[in-house]
């Protein structure tokens, strides 16, 4: 019997196994040529978000770009900065529609004399904002989208994939060092300031040595109403020299307005001597205009140096203010009163004159830091806006305003002609700008340039603040900066790293940031910089662009952390009335709460200065002296200013009264001024403020982490990238 035995399978074990490991091999050399492919286009597209963002910080310092030539002068930046830090495969042959200027061999051009500058970037720069390459979506910030860049591939071609193009887009934002706190700032103070008068008027030289200002919480308005006009009863006996103009020459007053302390006379004047005659007016400038004031047989007169024929602004006479009522005001100026052989120049009277009335805001002389207040409490609602403003308030000054601010944009044209230090007395213009409506409003109605602060048009950068002077506001000032949770206090986190004082000082409870702006200035600098005009200077309050010559490390960018230093809104009011209103923003401008005063040098200079325009507004600079020459010791300054008033006696008594009711009323250390007598909740009256030039702070580092607010139009520059 045979048996038949099963046939034997073959064993194919061994040949799945290779045949595995060749198609996962080959899988993985497929994966691994991918992620080679993949990896070139990552790092492709690292490098031109790299491109992206220092093009649009780089065009970001040109911001903001509010105008057409301001916008094509960011984007030749752009255009600049792309053309110099080229990214591989950005060829000519794959951006038809992205026009960078290009040498012979196809590089894109690099200007290396010009830079940005330079003429050959104006087209593309143009074109790329046409095609939207380049975008403003709103003036402080920048858009910029970079030329497509061409990555090879090595073995995605065997999948039918050559190549891939790729581009990348980065926004840059311009904002200002420091918060905005809602204060603001006087136009009449800027005015005297920077045409030198104001409460001191003893020249240019002071009105730099002592930068410092009452900002008061109280209500009511500041120092001096006014009014201009005819109607009163009140008559003038003038001097009959020098005599009026003879026809067909004219010269007549139309108004006086007071601005601060100071007034603004406007006048018209023709020499009648034709168009030949008018052509030398020019030579006008040089010589000075005097302002009489009269009431009955007492005549008072100052004279100032013009830049702006038809206005002319003066400091008020002491004995004028400390005679309320009304006055008669009228010009003597110089005018060509013959041709040939040369012009000749003679000074004539107005044959007219107008009223004047000057009357105190308040008969109260206790209350001199409201009076002589330069700043009012603003009222910005906060995103979702308190029920009662006076919420808003103390967040607002213990974290700043939480939403932009812009300028007025009518304000903008105005303030053009205020730039040329050289042949514009900035005091003048701005007083010509009250007597002249037409150039800008000085109040805000529904105007369509007109952004009102609600919490509606928070996103529009709103230019039309409101001020509310029927209420006081001390409640306010003393929660947002003198609370355990306020500005100044010691408990928040870092609030308090150069120094502090303890609240029991003002009879509060509590410890407090007690920054000086020495604090923040180079030991190793041998002068000063509180006696440094230029760091202190007003002159420039409407001049950002002006260099000043402060060493650039004079001053440590600490100082924006500082809970003391922030920015101001100077609105286009002087405060002359207890009213609600808004009003337009002229600028913005820096500040600092300090005690600090100029050196016994500067004081001296001071004193000096005093005794060049005997008793000249004696009645604000005793008042305001007390606070402004703390330094050099109380006693000293009656004794001086009581020498310098002689023996007028309206001016002595004044003195007197104003001495024996300003020492009994009030405490005033580590610039705050506090009411002992108030409860503790609502003690602060008002803070003592020195003016910074916005030219004199010191620039950021590119890692600056410090507070920012929206640009302010003015100082350093914080670029920071949107996305």
């Amino acid at each position: 019997m045979s048996v038949r035995r099963a046939p034997r399978r073959r064993d194919e074990r061994g040949a799945v196994v290779v045949i595995t490991a060749l198609l996962t091999s080959a899988v993985l050399v497929l994966v691994a040529a991918l992620t080679v492919d993949l990896g070139n286009t990552w790092a492709r597209r690292g490098q031109l978000q790299t491109q992206a963002d220092n093009a649009a910080l780089f065009a970001g310092t040109y911001l903001p770009a509010a105008t057409a030539p301001a916008r094509l002068a960011a984007a030749k930046a752009a255009v600049y900065y792309l053309a110099c830090h080229p990214v591989p495969g950005q060829a000519a042959s794959v951006n038809d529609g992205y026009p960078l200027p290009r040498n012979a061999d196809g590089s894109a051009f690099c200007s290396t004399v010009s830079g940005p500058a330079d003429s050959t970037y104006d087209t593309p720069a143009a074109a790329l904002i046409t095609a939207g390459s380049i975008r403003f979506p709103t003036p402080d910030q920048i858009e910029v989208t970079t030329p497509w860049a061409r990555v090879d591939y090595g073995f995605a071609r065997a999948a039918g994939v050559d190549d891939t193009l790729q581009r990348k887009a980065a926004t840059a934002r311009v904002l200002s060092p420091g918060s905005v706190l809602p204060m603001g700032g006087s136009l009449g103070c800027i005015a005297a300031a920077a045409n030198n008068t104001g409460l001191l008027g003893v020249g240019d030289t002071l009105s730099k040595l002592v930068p410092v200002n009452y900002w008061a919480a109280g209500k009511g308005a500041n120092l001096l109403g006014s009014s201009s006009g005819g109607g009163s009863s009140v008559t003038a006996t003038w001097s009959p020299t020098p005599v009026q103009p003879t026809s067909p020459a004219r010269l007549t007053v139309s108004s006086a307005t007071v601005v601060g302390s100071s007034v603004t006379v406007s006048y018209d004047s023709d020499s009648g001597l034709g168009l030949l005659g008018n052509l030398v007016l020019n030579q006008l400038l040089l010589r000075p205009v005097t302002v009489w004031f009269g009431r009955g047989t007492t005549t008072y007169s100052a004279s100032a140096v013009v830049s702006l024929l038809g206005t002319v602004t003066v400091a008020i006479p002491a004995q004028v203010l400390s005679a309320p009522g009304t006055w008669k005001v009228k010009v003597v100026a110089p005018m060509v009163t013959s041709l040939l052989p040369l012009p000749v120049y003679q000074n004539r009277q107005s044959s007219n004159d107008v009223d004047l009335v000057i009357g105190l805001a308040s008969n109260d002389l206790t209350d001199l830091d409201n009076l002589l207040s330069c700043a009012k409490p603003v009222l910005s609602p906060r995103n979702p806006p308190a029920a009662d403003p006076a919420d808003d308030l103390v967040q607002n000054i213990r974290t700043g305003i939480d939403h932009p601010l812009g300028t007025h944009p009518t304000l903008v044209t105005a303030a053009a002609g205020l730039t040329n230090p050289a042949t514009t007395s900035l005091g003048s213009l701005v007083g010509s700008l009250v007597n002249d409506p037409t150039k800008f409003a000085l109040s805000c109605g529904s105007g369509a340039l007109d952004v009102k602060d609600t919490t509606a048009n928070a996103a529009r950068s709103p230019n039309c603040l409101s001020v509310d002077t029927t209420r006081a506001w001390n409640r306010a000032f003393t929660r947002g900066f003198l609370t355990t949770d306020g500005r100044l206090s010691c408990a928040l986190d870092d609030n308090c790293p150069h120094g502090s004082f303890s609240g029991s000082e003002l009879g509060l409870p509590g410890t407090y940031n007690d920054d000086r702006v020495q604090d923040f200035i180079d030991s190793t600098h041998p002068q000063t910089v509180l006696d440094d005009l230029l760091f202190t200077s007003l002159d420039t309050m409407l001049q950002p662009g002006v260099p000043v010559l402060t060493p650039n490390d004079a001053v440590d960018q600490g100082i924006y952390a500082s809970p003391r230093f922030f920015w101001s809104p100077v609105l286009t009011t002087v405060y002359t009335t207890g009213t609600s209103a808004s009003y337009p923003v002229l600028t913005f401008r820096p500040a600092f709460i300090t005690q600090e005063s100029p050196t016994a040098g500067a004081g001296r200079k001071l004193l000096s200065a005093l005794a060049l325009e005997l008793g000249n507004e004696a009645r604000a600079v005793y008042s305001g002296g007390i606070s402004l020459l703390n330094g050099l010791g109380l006693g000293g300054i009656v004794s001086t200013l009581n020498a310098l008033v002689g023996t007028d006696p309206t001016l002595s008594s004044l003195l007197s009264t104003l001495g024996d009711s300003a020492a009994a009323q009030k405490v005033e250390a580590h610039g705050l001024v506090v009411d002992k007598s108030a409860p503790a909740d609502d003690r602060l009256v008002a803070l003592r403020v020195m003016n910074i030039n916005p030219g004199a702070l010191p620039a950021v580092d590119p890692d600056y982490a410090g507070p920012v607010t929206s640009y302010l139009g003015s100082g350093p520059k914080v670029i920071r990238l949107v996305r």
